[in-house]
C-alpha cells in the first residue's frame, strides 16, 4: 500500500484556550482532529501488516536481496548479477506452470528422443528437400530422358575434363571452316613470324626517319661542324647536370655577397672560442652554476637549485607555517635570488581543505596564495605549493588522527619534487614512493580535481560526471561508478587506482578493524579515519576500487558486461578495499573484498586515485 497519512495538527487549542479561558474546546474542530488522527493510525495499522505477521515476526518472502543494504550483500558475497537471476526466475512462474500442464506431452517426445535425434542430424538435407520439391515433380515426366543420359554416362565422363576447349571452340565453328582451305599459307607466315615481329618494332622509327630524309642530307653536308659539337658533348652534359644548382646560387646571390663580407667578424667569434670553452668550465659540467649562466648570458631561463636535490625545497615549520629551506637558488624576472638561511613564506588566513601556491615575488618574498595561474604581483614565479588539512594525521598504528587543522607536511611540492600527475593540488606523498589522494573521488570531478575537502562523494549513486577525455559535456553524467568507470576517471587525470599494496600502506595509522556506522555522503573529515600520511575517509567508510584482479572468475562463455564496450571472457574478479560505513569490524587498512566482477556498482563502493613521484635532481 500507499505510505500511511501523516497527521498534521492544523488548528491551535492553546491559542483558544488563551483567547476564550471560560469558553469549553470547539466540538466539531475536536471531531475533525480525531478523525484525521483516526485516519493516520488506520493507515499505520494497514501498512504494518504489509510487513508484520500476528506473531510479531516479519511476513513470508518480504525481504529480498534488493532490500538488503550493500554492505549486507557484500558480507554475504552475494553478486548482483546472480541476485537479478533469481529475480528473473521468480518472474516465470505462469511459463513454469504451463510447461508442468504438458507434461504428459513431454514424457511422450522423450520417449522417441532417438528418432528425433537422427532427423536432427540430416536437418540440411531435409530442408535442400523441400526447397527442390517442385522441381523433382518436373523431373518425373523427363524419366526416359534421364535414362538415356545415364547409358552414355561413360562418354559425358570422358568429355568432362576439356568442357572449358569445348566452349571456347564453339562460337569458332565458322571461322574455323574458313581457314581450312587455306591451311598451307598459314604454316608459310608461322616461319618468318619473328622478322615480321622485328619490323613492327621499329615501324615508327622507319615512318620518321621517312619523313625527313632531306634534312638527313644537309646534316651530312655540315658533318665537320657537327663533329665538333660532338666533342664537347660530355662538358654540355656536365652544365646540364647541375643547371638547378646554377639556378639557385642565383636566387641567393645577395645573400652570398653578405657572408663573404661578415668573413673576418666569423672569424673573430671563431678565435673567441677557447675564452668562452673557459668560462663554461667554471663549475664543471653543471649548467645550473650561477657563474656557469651568467657568463653566457642564460640568467632568465628559470634557474631553480636546490641543496638536498632528492628532498622538497620547503619546511613546515608549525600548524600553519612554511619556510624556504636554506641554500635555495631561485630565478624571478632576471634576478637569482639564494636564500643563505631559512626564509619564512608569507602566509595568507588559511581555510581548512584548501590547497595553496607558494610564490617567488620579484624582489625574493616567498608568498602562499590560493590561486595557482595569476600571481600575486606581476612577474612573480610559482614554484610549489602545499594542503592545509582540516586535521592531524595519525601518530601511529590504529591510533587514527585530530581535529587540528594544519599543514599536510607530505603534501609539500615543488617544481622539481611532486606527483607525475598535471595537477599536483590534494595529494600526499605516501613513504617517498608514491602519491596518494587525500580525500574520496568527487561527483564533480571534471572541474579540476580528483581530491577535494567537503564535496559530494562519487559512488554508485550519485555516479562521477563524464570527463571531457571520453565525451562528456560538463553536466552527463555516468549510470553508475563500476571499476572500468572508477579507472577512466582516473585515467583522465593522469592519475590510476591503488594497488592492494599502496592502498595498505597508504592506509597506515587509521582506526583498524572498525567502521564509522553512517555514510560520510562528502568528503568530511571523521579524525579516527585519517592515516599516518594525512589520508582522509582511509578505511570504514568507503569500499574503493582497486588496481589488482584475482578471486573467482566468471564462467568460461562471453559475457557482455563493460557498458556496451566489448565482452569479457571468464574474468577474474576485481578488489575492492578498506570497509564501508556497515562493514564493522571487517573495515581496515589491509581490508579487502575479492568477491565482485568490475560490473559490481554500489552506494557503498567508491574510488581514490593514486600518481607516481616525481623527482628531477
Amino acid at each position: 500500500m500507499a505510505d500511511p497519512t501523516e497527521y498534521e495538527p492544523g488548528y491551535s487549542y492553546s491559542d483558544f484556550e488563551s483567547n476564550n479561558p471560560t469558553t469549553p474546546k470547539p466540538g466539531p474542530q475536536l471531531d475533525n482532529d480525531f478523525a484525521e488522527i483516526a485516519l493516520s493510525v488506520n493507515d499505520t495499522i494497514a501498512a504494518l501488516k504489509d510487513v508484520r505477521r500476528s506473531d510479531g515476526a516479519l511476513k513470508n518472502q518480504i525481504v529480498t536481496l534488493d532490500s538488503l543494504a550493500p554492505d549486507v550483500n557484500l558480507l554475504l558475497n552475494v553478486d548482483p548479477v546472480f541476485a537479478a537471476q533469481i529475480a528473473t526466475v521468480a518472474g516465470l512462474q505462469t511459463e513454469i506452470e504451463v510447461v508442468v500442464s504438458i507434461e504428459g506431452e513431454i514424457v511422450a517426445l522423450y520417449g522417441i528422443r532417438d528418432n528425433i535425434t537422427a532427423l536432427a542430424n540430416i536437418e540440411d538435407e531435409m530442408l535442400a528437400l523441400y526447397g527442390i520439391r517442385d522441381n523433382i515433380t518436373s523431373l518425373d515426366a523427363i524419366k526416359s530422358e534421364m535414362l538415356a543420359l545415364y547409358g552414355i554416362r561413360t562418354d559425358i565422363t570422358t568429355l568432362s575434363p576439356i568442357a572449358a576447349e569445348i566452349s571456347t571452340l564453339a562460337p569458332l565453328a565458322g571461322a574455323i571452316a574458313t581457314l581450312a582451305p587455306i591451311s598451307a599459307d598459314i604454316t608459310t607466315v608461322a616461319t618468318i613470324a619473328p622478322a615480321v615481329v622485328g619490323v613492327n618494332a621499329i615501324s615508327g622509327a622507319v615512318a620518321t626517319v621517312s619523313s625527313i630524309s632531306a634534312d638527313v642530307q644537309t646534316v651530312a653536308g655540315d658533318s665537320p661542324a657537327v663533329q665538333e659539337v660532338a666533342s664537347i658533348s660530355g662538358a654540355v652534359t656536365n652544365v646540364s647536370g647541375i643547371s638547378g644548382d646554377v639556378t639557385n646560387v642565383s636566387g641567393i646571390s645577395a645573400d652570398v655577397v653578405a657572408v663573404a663580407a661578415a668573413i673576418p667578424d666569423i672569424q673573430a667569434a671563431v678565435a673567441d672560442l677557447p675564452s668562452l670553452a673557459a668560462k663554461a668550465n667554471l663549475d664543471g659540467t653543471n649548467i645550473e652554476a650561477p657563474e656557469f649562466r651568467s657568463n653566457l648570458g642564460l640568467d632568465n631561463i628559470g634557474l631553480f637549485v636546490k641543496v638536498a636535490k632528492r628532498e622538497v625545497a620547503f619546511t613546515r615549520t608549525g600548524n600553519g607555517t612554511v619556510s624556504v629551506k636554506a641554500g635555495t637558488i631561485v630565478e624571478v624576472d632576471g634576478e637569482i635570488y639564494t636564500y643563505a638561511s631559512a626564509e619564512p613564506v608569507t602566509m595568507p588566513t588559511l581555510t581548512a581543505g584548501t590547497d595553496y601556491a607558494i610564490w617567488i615575488r620579484p624582489d625574493g618574498q616567498p608568498v602562499a596564495t590560493t590561486d595557482f595561474v595569476a600571481p600575486p604581483v606581476a612577474n612573480s614565479r610559482l614554484i610549489g605549493g602545499f594542503h592545509y588539512a582540516p586535521g592531524g594525521a595519525a601518530t601511529g598504528l590504529n591510533t587514527g588522527g585530530n581535529t587540528t587543522a594544519q599543514i599536510n607536511p607530505f603534501s609539500l611540492w615543488d617544481l622539481k619534487f611532486r606527483p607525475a600527475c598535471p595537477d599536483p593540488r590534494g595529494m600526499t606523498l605516501v613513504a617517498g614512493k608514491f602519491w596518494c589522494d587525500i580525500y574520496l573521488l568527487g561527483v564533480d570531478h571534471h572541474l579540476g580535481l580528483t581530491s577535494r575537502y567537503n564535496v559530494t562523494i562519487a559512488d554508485g549513486s550519485p555516479p562521477p560526471k563524464v570527463p571531457a577525455m571520453f565525451g562528456g559535456n560538463g553536466s552527463t553524467a555516468y549510470s553508475n561508478l563500476n571499476w572500468w568507470v572508477a579507472s577512466e576517471v582516473m585515467m583522465s587525470h593522469g592519475k590510476q587506482l591503488l594497488d592492494y599494496a599502496e592502498f595498505a600502506a597508504a592506509m597506515f595509522g587509521t582506526k583498524e578493524a572498525q567502521s564509522s556506522g553512517t555514510d560520510p555522503v562528502s568528503t568530511i573529515l571523521r579524525a579516527e579515519y585519517t592515516s599516518i600520511w594525512g589520508v582522509m575517509l582511509a578505511s570504514g567508510n568507503l569500499w574503493v576500487w582497486g588496481r589488482d584482479f584475482g578471486g573467482g572468475a566468471a564462467g568460461a562463455s562471453w559475457a557482455a558486461n563493460t557498458d556496451g564496450r566489448g565482452s569479457t571472457y571468464q574474468m577474474e574478479n576485481v578488489a575492492l578495499f578498506g570497509g564501508s560505513w556497515g562493514s564493522a569490524s571487517y573495515s581496515g587498512s589491509r581490508a579487502s573484498s575479492w568477491g565482485f566482477s568490475p560490473t559490481y556498482s554500489t552506494g557503498a563502493v567508491g574510488a581514490r586515485g593514486r600518481s607516481d613521484h616525481l623527482n628531477h635532481e
